[in-house]
């Protein structure tokens, strides 16, 4: 499961979460959460932190969406189980169905 960043403390926000971003959008991003861990995930913990850092804020500007609202859109995720699990399954499909196309050129 993801850990939200914690940059900054989230504010709340009324707003659902549909309100404001689509599953497809919400795979998406956890797409590039998911790589960006990943890429991180076997450098020592020091250099992991900082790295991990700012990969989480080119995913901020790339999807334009402030880190405090991915922060929040993990938090409201995970007050949803297995919505969270479904979309976590898509988007580990998305990055299977990635590797196969790229793997095939």
């Amino acid at each position: 499961m993801f850990i939200a960043l914690g940059l900054t403390s989230c504010k709340s926000d009324d707003r659902s979460l549909d309100q404001y971003l689509s599953d497809e959008d919400i795979i998406e991003l956890l797409v590039d959460l998911s790589i960006a861990r990943a890429a991180v995930s076997q450098l020592p913990a020091e250099i992991g932190d900082s790295i991990r850092i700012e990969y989480y804020e080119q995913i901020s500007a790339i999807r334009n969406m402030p880190i405090e609202k991915i922060d929040q859109t993990l938090e409201q995720l995970s007050k949803d189980p297995a919505r969270f699990q479904a979309l976590l399954n898509s988007s580990a499909d998305s990055i299977r169905a990635r590797n196969e196309r790229r793997d095939s050129k």
